[in-house]
């Protein structure tokens, strides 16, 4: 009886690996309720517009300029100079900048009061415009760089006359501070007055020693001590 079984098994066996070996190894077309998946390719996007130091009012960009003559900076996304993408100033070709950014320059120039701009940026999904609008007041321009002189030189000036102190004072190094009766001021004919409390610094560790109040006039750009008093 075990032997019989033991034959069937065996015949049983050999008919699967029949089978197995002639069956159909074609691949087989999907079911209707199978989709065939493909990857999906990005979709390229119209470019997107800034200008550096622009500030944002829908699509309109403004801009202050200290020259009459600024360069605009812009920086645009999804361009390809090798396809053929471009970015321009009312309709001018722009300058790229930069190797590893997408960032173009145009030289301008400007009016008093307000000069307006087109910037375009094309790609094959489209063109984005921009308008800018860039003021630029040279009596403002002027008068700014007037006070940022005045200001450079006094700073000068108070450099001068530390170092000056500390040469008549025969000090390595003293400190200059400032209170309600400081002054530091461009006089009427040009001259820069510092007037402020100094004391013997006494290096890192030691106590200051006061030495009074200085009174220093230097030259216009603030470089040489025109005079100088301590009380």
């Amino acid at each position: 009886m075990v032997q019989v079984i033991g034959g069937i098994i065996v015949i049983v066996l050999i008919a699967c690996a029949i089978a197995g070996f002639s069956g159909d190894d074609s691949p087989k077309a999907p079911a209707n309720n199978e989709a065939a998946t493909t990857a999906l390719q990005p979709t390229k996007k119209a470019p997107e517009i800034s200008v550096d130091g622009a500030k944002v009012t829908g699509d309109t960009l403004s801009l202050t300029s200290n020259s009459a003559t600024p360069t605009i900076s812009v920086k645009a996304s999804n361009i390809d100079d090798a396809a053929g993408d471009t970015v321009t100033v009312n309709g001018q070709p722009t300058t790229r900048v930069g190797k590893w950014f997408v960032q173009y320059t145009y030289a301008a120039t400007v009016q008093p009061g307000q000069t307006t701009f087109t910037i375009s940026a094309k790609n094959s999904a489209g063109q984005t415009d921009k308008q800018l609008i860039v003021s630029y007041d040279p009596e403002a321009v002027a008068k700014a760089a007037a006070e940022k002189a005045v200001a450079d030189a006094i700073l000068e000036a108070e450099v001068t006359c530390q170092q000056y102190a500390e040469a008549y004072f025969k000090v390595k190094d003293i400190n200059i501070s400032y209170d309600q009766s400081s002054i530091r001021r461009q006089n009427p004919d040009g001259t820069i007055l510092i007037k402020a409390n100094i004391a013997d610094a006494n290096g890192w560790l030691g106590a200051q020693k006061p030495l009074g109040v200085m009174e220093c006039t230097t030259v216009g750009n603030g470089l040489e001590v025109l005079s100088f008093r301590v009380y």
